[in-house]
């Protein structure tokens, strides 16, 4: 069994999301055994990634933060990177990346092993659309204005965001979970 969390940090290098991601989350796809193709695989692929996302949404954070030196305007402390209001929220975004991460790892486990049920993946592709859009605004909410720049490649984080919200079109699969609560 593949560590997602190596594999997709390995595939992040320099920018938060690149092609090398999503290829890192594809490839963990096709080790899914019986979930590897088809309408399921769709699906299983849209929730590693959105794992993915939220991960590295915290990661970027908490390095953009470490890299400043200056304080934010409403800071307690000369450095963001020393301020616990500011060291609150980037554990509140470790612990949405620890959630994510750990429900894909579960789901890419279950699927592997052929015990997986499409009501499961569901539930979690759900909650993981929530958590990743959660995490990757707090990101930039965090950084501030900043964090927009082109040159932080952060944008990609929230492209690859939408990108997998038009895959799986959260609206119906709520109410098809809703439905089998």
């Amino acid at each position: 069994m593949t560590d997602l969390r190596s594999t997709w940090r390995t595939a992040q290098e320099d920018l938060p999301w690149s092609e090398r991601s999503a290829e890192a989350v594809r490839s963990a796809v096709r080790g899914a055994g019986p979930w590897a193709a088809g309408d399921r695989a769709r699906r299983l692929e849209a929730a590693l990634a959105l794992a993915a996302i939220t991960d590295a949404a915290a990661r970027s954070s908490a390095l953009q933060t470490r890299a400043r030196e200056r304080t934010i305007w409403w800071g307690n402390t000369a450095r963001s990177r020393d301020d616990p209001q500011h060291l609150r929220l980037l554990g509140e975004h470790a612990g949405l990346a620890a959630i994510a991460v750990a429900a894909a790892d579960a789901l890419l486990a279950e699927a592997a092993a052929g015990t997986a049920r499409d009501e499961d993946l569901d539930a979690v592709l759900l909650g993981l659309d929530r958590v990743a859009g959660i995490a990757v605004t707090a990101m930039f909410d965090t950084l501030g204005a900043s964090a927009t720049a082109a040159g932080t490649g952060l944008h990609r984080l929230w492209l690859a965001y939408q990108e997998v919200l038009v895959t799986i079109d959260p609206a119906p699969l709520a109410v098809r979970v809703g439905r089998e609560a």
